[in-house]
Formats: structure tokens, C-alpha cells, sequence
């Protein structure tokens, strides 16, 4: 599978697989979402794509899966609260049946799909290491004045 996997698209619906695969064995989120993202590390550095978007893959399928597995803790978590099964609950959720698909549709559109240096592939504007770089920019300045929230109160004032 990670030989034939080079295009964003085979990486993505190699790690969604792959995460069901496991979630239907264990039943077991945190493997689904461990497992894949180490395995594929290395094919997405290959492939250019930024490990971002195998974080968000990993948790596309086996995070947002893993309630649609009856033996799962979360279809046990379901059946407790709600009082319902996997199976009659299944029908009813769909973010976990729209996710896989919309990941698949931005691996084939390119959209939200970046290299490792941090610049889209196409479709988006901003890469999330620019729109970071910001945001840590801002903590560090705040992070210099003393202050860490927007208003900036004098350090006798707060006690």
C-alpha cells in the first residue's frame, strides 16, 4: 500500500483505510489514529505534503469513525446516553459518514492540501504555518509585555 501510494488522493484513502481497517479490528480509536499516522509519516515527507494533513486524515477516520463501530467505546458511550445501538444510530450520523468523503475531495481538489514547506498546493490562500506564525508572533509579544490577554492592565492593578 505505501509503495503505491504517491498522489495526495492514494495518501489519503490509503490512511483512511487503513484507520477504518484498524478500527473495525480493535475497535480501538487511539490505535486508529496512532497507527496510521506513524506508518504514512514517511510517504507524505516523500510525496511533499505536509504532516498536517496527516494529522487531519488520521483524525478524519479514526476519530470521527470509531463512533459507527458497534464495539467500540464510543457505540458503547452512544447506546449508554442515548439508549440506542451503533446500528440505529448509524443512519443518523452524518458528519461520520461525510468526513471520509469531504477528505477525499480535498485530496482530489487540492484544497487544504499542503506542502511541507507550507505552501498550498492549490485551492487555499493562506498555509497553516503562515496563519501559525502569526498567531505565535502574537504570543511572543504578548508574552513580552507581561501580558496575556488583550487588554494590558499593569501588573499592580491585578493584585
Amino acid at each position: 500500500v505505501l509503495k503505491g501510494a504517491r498522489s495526495a488522493v492514494r495518501l489519503v484513502a490509503s490512511v483512511l483505510a487503513a484507520a477504518y481497517i484498524i478500527n473495525l479490528g480493535t475497535g480501538s480509536q487511539m490505535l486508529a489514529v496512532i497507527v496510521p499516522g506513524r506508518a504514512f509519516l514517511d510517504s507524505f515527507k516523500k510525496a511533499d505534503i505536509s504532516p498536517l494533513v496527516l494529522s487531519r486524515t488520521c483524525e478524519d477516520a479514526g476519530t470521527i469513525g470509531c463512533p459507527l463501530v458497534p464495539w467500540s467505546v464510543h457505540a458503547f458511550y452512544i447506546a449508554g446516553v442515548l439508549g440506542v445501538s451503533a446500528f440505529d444510530f448509524a443512519p443518523y450520523a452524518f458528519l461520520n459518514w461525510f468526513v471520509p468523503i469531504f477528505s477525499i475531495l480535498c485530496a482530489l481538489t487540492g484544497f487544504g492540501i499542503w506542502r511541507l514547506n507550507g505552501t498550498p498546493v492549490h485551492g487555499s490562500r493562506y498555509a497553516p504555518v503562515q496563519l501559525f506564525g502569526v498567531l505565535r508572533q502574537h504570543e511572543r509579544q504578548n508574552a513580552q509585555s507581561g501580558s496575556f490577554c488583550q487588554t494590558r492592565v499593569p501588573v499592580r492593578e491585578r493584585l
